[in-house]
C-alpha cells in the first residue's frame, strides 16, 4: 500500500487585496449556447464513466472571463496533482534544473526515510531514466520528487516560498494552500489552477512551460485530449481524496500557437478504474472540438 510522505506541509494565507468602495454590479460573461453544450457533453460523459459528479470551467485566454461552467464550482481547495505545473516552474526558476536533464526514476518505487513513493506504473517496472520534460508528461511522482530535491535540496522553505510567489502573482489572496510530498499534490482551488494555465497561455515569454504542456498531450498521459481539429496543450492528474473517492483532472488550452480558450475539467468517481488523462482529457477534447467548429 502506498504510504504518504509528508516532507513539508504549509498553509499560506495571503493578505486580501483592497476592496473597492461602493456597490459593484456583477455582469455575467457566460455564453449560454456554450454553457448548454458543455453541460450536455459533461452529463453524457459522467454516465459513460460511471462518475458521480464533475466540474468544468471554460475561460477566454485574452480576457480571463469565464464563458461556461458546469457543476458546483467550489472555492474550497481539494487535493490536486496539477500543482506539478507550479513545482516545475519553481524548479526551473532556480536554474539548477533544465527540461533536458535526466532523472533516474528507477523501477517505480523509491524509499525515502521510513516511507515509499510509487509511480503509477511501478507494477510493470517503472519508467527508468526520464528527462525532466518526460517526468512531467508521465506524471512521475518519483521524478517530480527527485527534480525538486535537485532544485532545492533540503531547503523546503525555499521551495514553498517559490511556489507561494507563483500563485500570489496570479491573484491568490485568500486561499489556504497545503503542499505535501514535495509537490506530489496540493490542496488548491480549480480556479487558481485554471488561472495559472491561462497566464501561461497568454504570456509571450513562457515558451518552456508551453512546450512542456504541449508535450504532455502529444507524448504523455494527456494524449486523449489531443484532437485533429486543433493543437492542444495541457496536463492531467488522478488522485485519491481523503474520503476515499477519486479525482480525475485535465487542464489545458488551445490552439497551441494562438491560445483562445483554457479549460479545466474535474471528474469525481467513487472507485476505480479512473484516469485524468482518459476521462477528463476526453471531455476537454469534445469541448475543444465543439468550440473550434463554431
Amino acid at each position: 500500500m502506498k504510504a504518504s510522505i509528508i516532507f513539508f506541509t504549509a498553509t499560506m494565507v495571503l493578505s486580501s487585496c483592497n476592496m473597492t468602495q461602493g456597490k459593484v454590479e456583477k455582469v455575467s460573461t457566460i455564453d449560454s449556447t456554450l454553457q448548454n453544450k458543455v453541460a450536455s457533453i459533461m452529463e453524457d460523459k459522467l454516465k459513460e464513466f460511471g462518475a458521480q459528479s464533475g466540474q468544468v470551467l471554460v475561460m477566454e485566454v485574452k480576457t480571463g472571463q469565464i464563458k461556461a461552467s458546469y457543476g458546483k464550482v467550489s472555492t474550497t481547495p481539494y487535493r490536486s496533482e496539477l500543482v506539478r505545473l507550479a513545482t516545475l516552474s519553481a524548479a526551473l526558476k532556480t536554474d539548477k534544473v533544465h527540461l533536458n536533464d535526466t532523472i533516474d526514476t528507477g523501477n517505480g518505487m523509491c524509499i525515502v526515510g521510513n516511507d515509499t513513493l510509487f509511480d503509477h506504473n511501478w507494477h510493470s517496472g517503472g519508467y527508468g531514466k526520464l528527462t525532466v520534460k518526460q517526468v512531467f508528461a508521465q506524471n512521475s511522482v518519483i521524478g517530480n520528487y527527485k527534480m525538486l530535491v535537485k532544485a532545492f535540496g533540503n531547503n523546503k522553505e525555499e521551495y514553498f516560498r517559490n511556489v507561494r510567489n507563483i500563485y500570489s502573482m496570479i491573484g491568490d489572496t485568500t486561499s489556504s494552500i497545503v503542499l505535501a510530498n514535495y509537490g506530489e499534490w496540493a490542496m488548491i482551488t480549480p480556479m487558481l489552477t485554471l488561472t495559472f494555465v491561462n497566464e501561461i497561455a497568454a504570456g509571450a515569454e513562457n515558451d518552456s512551460m508551453k512546450s512542456v504542456l504541449r508535450y504532455a498531450v502529444t507524448d504523455g498521459l494527456g494524449v486523449k485530449a489531443n484532437t485533429n481539429t486543433t493543437e492542444v496543450a495541457g496536463m492531467s492528474g488522478t488522485i485519491r481524496q481523503e474520503n476515499g473517492s477519486y479525482c480525475a483532472e485535465f487542464c489545458g488550452y488551445f490552439p497551441f500557437n494562438n491560445p483562445q480558450y483554457s479549460i479545466i475539467v474535474i471528474i469525481n468517481k467513487k472507485d476505480i478504474p479512473v484516469s485524468g488523462g482518459v476521462m477528463a482529457g476526453n471531455v476537454f477534447r469534445e469541448i475543444a472540438e465543439y468550440i473550434i467548429s463554431k
